[in-house]
């Protein structure tokens, strides 16, 4: 369930972070800390996604209660089947903003760090080649499952199936 919450939170990040870099950089130009940078950015973030948190939340419980009140062609709606426990709540208004502080964090962190570079407009260092790593990474649980179990078991009737086992396909 929160995967694509990160997802989407990291693709708000993405937009936003040039223009809040750069308000980043000038703070940090101006004499603030590296720690007071990134403590503005993670007040900054956690007060927005606090906020948005809250909207979604209120804006669901209204549609909830209008679809049970309205209805749709064909489908009977019940408010108490939509409602959201305390917990999944309290677990949605926590992590929101957990997770975009932990998306938003990097690039603030960058700022903080070179603010010239931010404020120039300077391209960053290369980064090194981490795709063999990453795709290692990825691929290691498939490798596992191959690795564990033949791929083509001999059935008692002796003939061979297709696909006998999950990692035949691999």
């Amino acid at each position: 369930m929160l995967l694509p919450l990160a997802v989407f939170l990291s693709v708000c990040a993405r937009l936003s972070a040039e223009a809040r870099a750069r308000r980043l950089a000038a703070l940090r130009l101006l004499g603030l800390s590296v720690k007071g940078t990134l403590r503005v950015n993670a007040v900054e973030t956690v007060a927005a996604a606090l906020l948005g948190a809250l909207l979604g939340v209120g804006v669901y419980a209204l549609a909830n209660e209008l679809l049970a009140q309205v209805g749709l062609p064909g489908l009977q709606w019940y408010p108490p089947d939509g409602r959201p426990s305390t917990t999944a709540l309290a677990v949605c208004l926590l992590a929101c903003p957990g997770l975009a502080w932990f998306v938003g964090r990097h690039r603030a962190r960058e700022a903080a760090l070179r603010p010239l570079q931010v404020r120039r407009g300077s391209q960053p260092r290369p980064r090194r080649s981490t795709a063999c790593c990453c795709s290692c990474r990825g691929s290691a649980p498939s490798a596992a499952i191959a690795l564990s179990e033949p791929s083509a078991r001999i059935p008692p009737t002796g003939r061979p199936t297709r696909c006998s086992s999950p990692s035949a396909s691999c």
